[in-house]
């Protein structure tokens, strides 16, 4: 069943979104475990509440971030096994995906605090 838009941003508590002409089509770069990509998705604004929101942020899971979820899973658990300073270099050895080791450890932390809530 497709679901419009507007059923989705209500659903979520989204203010409904009023005047249709005011979407358009924004890119995110993404980096996966399977390299870079770019992912085209709606962005609504509406002008009442002077908000606007990606529906499909939140349906990838890549909300406030640029990294996919797998590739988070694995900075994780290299995080959670390794020393700071050298997980970026397993994720590069393993993967061939360069990150940081300062990446590592946000979403290191992020997931955590995800995991005891």
């Amino acid at each position: 069943m497709v679901q419009t838009n507007e059923k989705i941003c209500n659903l979520r508590g989204i203010p409904e979104i009023t005047d249709k002409d005011e979407a358009e089509t924004l890119k995110k770069k993404l980096q996966t475990v399977l390299g870079n990509v770019v992912v085209k998705r709606a962005y609504y604004y509406d002008q009442k509440s002077k908000t606007g929101y990606c529906p499909k942020d939140q349906d990838l899971d890549i909300e406030e971030t640029s990294l996919s979820p797998g590739l988070r899973r694995v900075m994780a658990r290299v995080g959670a096994y390794r020393p700071f300073g050298i997980r970026h270099d397993d994720i590069k050895e393993l993967a061939g995906i360069t990150v940081t080791s300062k990446q590592i450890q946000r979403v290191s932390c992020q997931i955590g605090k995800d995991i005891n809530k």
